[in-house]
C-alpha cells in the first residue's frame, strides 16, 4: 500500500483503509489518551527528575491511561498484558477482528527494532485481523509519538511498519489543539481562590482540565 497523502481540511483520515475496525473515533480516542497521560506526567516533573526516569514514568502513565480507556470501552478495546508485564499490547476492534497495536517513540534508543519484536500472541491476532483486508501479517500497527523540545507529546501518528521498520503507511491523528490562554487581559482585582483538587477527570477526552489542575498544583 502506498503512503497516503495528508488529509484535506475537515475530512476524517482513512484509518479504515488499513482495517475496518480502525475507525476514526477509536483511533482518535487512543491517540488522545496517549498524548493526555504522557503530557500529564511531563507537567509534574520535579527537581530531581531526569530524562531517563521521566521517560519511564511517561511510558507507565500512558499504559495506565490506555487501560483506563479500555475499562470504559470494553466493546472495542482490550489489553493483552497484565500490569506486571513491561510489554504492552492492546487490541482495537470487535472480538475476533481486533487489530493488535502498540505505542512507541521513533526517536528512542534501539528503535524501530524494539517495537518490531513480536510475541506469539500478537502474531496470532495479526493473522486473524489481517485476514479480512490486504495487510500482510508480518507488518506491525503502531502509534508513533512525536515530542516537542519540552518533552511534551505534540503529535501521534498511526503507522504501518514493514519487517525492517520502514513506514508503509503513516497518517497523523487529528488531535484537538491545546488552547492558548490570553494573559494580556487585565484583571480588575485579585481574588483568593481555594486550593485546587488534583486528580484525573472521569472524562477521557478532557485533557485540558487535567493540565489546568496540574498547573494549579505547581503554583500552590
Amino acid at each position: 500500500m502506498d503512503q497516503s497523502p495528508p488529509p484535506p481540511p475537515g475530512e476524517h483520515p482513512p484509518f479504515e483503509a488499513l482495517h475496518p475496525e480502525l475507525t476514526p473515533q477509536r483511533v482518535l480516542r487512543v491517540g488522545r489518551a496517549i498524548r493526555r497521560f504522557w503530557n500529564l506526567k511531563t507537567s509534574q516533573r520535579r527537581r530531581y527528575d531526569c530524562n531517563w526516569n521521566i521517560g519511564c514514568d511517561c511510558y507507565q502513565w500512558v499504559r495506565a491511561g490506555i487501560r483506563r480507556l479500555a475499562d470504559r470501552h470494553p466493546d472495542w478495546l482490550r489489553i493483552v498484558n497484565d500490569e506486571s508485564d513491561l510489554a504492552f499490547l492492546f487490541l482495537i476492534g470487535r472480538a475476533g477482528l481486533e487489530v493488535p497495536a502498540e505505542f512507541y517513540r521513533p526517536d528512542a534508543h534501539n528503535q524501530p527494532a524494539q517495537t518490531l519484536q513480536v510475541t506469539d500472541e500478537e502474531l496470532v491476532h495479526r493473522q486473524l485481523a489481517f485476514s479480512v483486508c490486504e495487510l500482510p501479517p508480518e507488518d506491525a500497527i503502531r502509534f508513533a509519538i512525536a515530542r516537542g523540545m519540552n518533552g511534551r507529546v505534540e503529535r501521534v501518528t498511526l503507522v504501518q511498519l514493514d519487517t525492517v521498520g520502514d513506514p508503509v503507511y503513516t497518517w497523523p491523528i487529528p488531535l484537538s489543539p491545546v488552547p492558548i490562554v490570553n494573559l494580556s487581559v487585565p484583571r480588575e482585582e485579585a481574588v483568593q481562590l481555594p486550593e485546587p483538587e488534583v486528580g484525573l477527570s472521569e472524562n477521557e477526552d478532557d485533557e485540558d482540565e487535567d493540565q489546568q489542575n496540574t498547573q494549579g498544583r505547581q503554583k500552590a
